[in-house]
């Protein structure tokens, strides 16, 4: 993988009897990693961010991550973000995902049609899309799922300025 680790700390803090439970107390880890430059997957059917840099933050109990630049797709550039799964231990586990960027409109039909998130074709946007976007998005979804529902019940709000943004496809030139 890509990137370097800047700083990294690790404490933990367990009593007798914790290391024999399912579920590690939120009180007895506290990991704390500084990256540089590193490509990330955050989710195993999406393709990595890139060249990002951050804090990663764990708990016993959750993952807090905070990125202050990265990149994704083709051009598609972070310039502030944050993945938190506050609670990692229920059958369902929910993934808030919140960022700022600056993206080709192409890249966010190609985001919007991944697994998972699957909002391309109800929204009517394809690859064939033009243009930029700049501004931020809020995502939060079933992440990790024992029974199987990973991308379910999402939830998504986007704020953004779109830049020259048409779609260019049969359907709008035979229907002009």
């Amino acid at each position: 993988t890509n990137g370097t680790i800047a700083n990294a700390s690790v404490d933990l803090h367990f009593k007798p009897g914790d290391m024999k439970l399912k579920n590690t107390p939120q009180d007895d880890l506290a990991a704390t990693i500084a990256v540089k430059g590193v490509d990330i997957k955050y989710l195993p059917d999406h393709p990595p961010v890139t060249d990002a840099s951050g804090v990663i933050a764990f708990t016993g109990k959750s993952m807090d991550v905070k990125v202050s630049s990265a990149k994704f797709l083709t051009a598609s550039t972070i310039t502030a973000a944050r993945v938190s799964m506050p609670d990692m231990y229920p059958d369902d586990v929910r993934m808030f995902i919140t960022l700022n960027a600056d993206a080709p409109a192409a890249d966010i039909a190609t985001f919007l049609a991944l697994p998972r998130v699957e909002k391309a074709e109800k929204l009517h946007i394809t690859n064939a899309i033009t243009g930029r976007a700049t501004g931020n998005a809020k995502f939060d979804l079933i992440a990790f799922s024992e029974q199987g529902r990973e991308g379910e019940d999402m939830h998504y709000a986007i704020d953004a300025k779109l830049i020259d943004v048409r779609e260019d496809n049969e359907w709008q030139a035979g229907h002009a």
